[in-house]
């Protein structure tokens, strides 16, 4: 499992943040880092089958932890923040673009 943290340091708490981004001094914020890699301390589902050839001595086989509904709705949900800061993005894009056009 990746243990993510912000990149600019902003764990402080949400009225430091918000100082911050009023600030016109402060910096673009740096997004996030991979603070560590740990390992996941979901224990394995067991399954009675005894004769599988990795069975333990009471015929249960330890099967992958591996939530494929909880991965499938991870992934969808970072697609659609990814697809939503995109569209955020364009946004920005068009109002800058608009404005200059006022300028002309």
């Amino acid at each position: 499992m990746v243990v993510y943290r912000s990149a600019d340091g902003a764990e402080d708490g949400f009225g430091s943040i918000l100082n911050n981004e009023l600030d016109a001094s402060s910096q673009v914020p740096g997004g996030v880092k991979v603070e560590g890699i740990v390992e996941d301390q979901t224990p394995f589902n067991t399954v009675y089958d005894p004769s599988n050839p990795d069975a333990d001595e009471q015929g249960y086989v330890q099967m992958p932890n591996v939530d494929v509904t909880k991965e499938t709705l991870d992934m969808m949900s970072v697609t659609r923040a990814y697809s939503a800061n995109i569209n955020a993005l364009n946004a920005v894009k068009s109002m800058a673009s608009k404005a200059l056009e006022i300028w002309k």
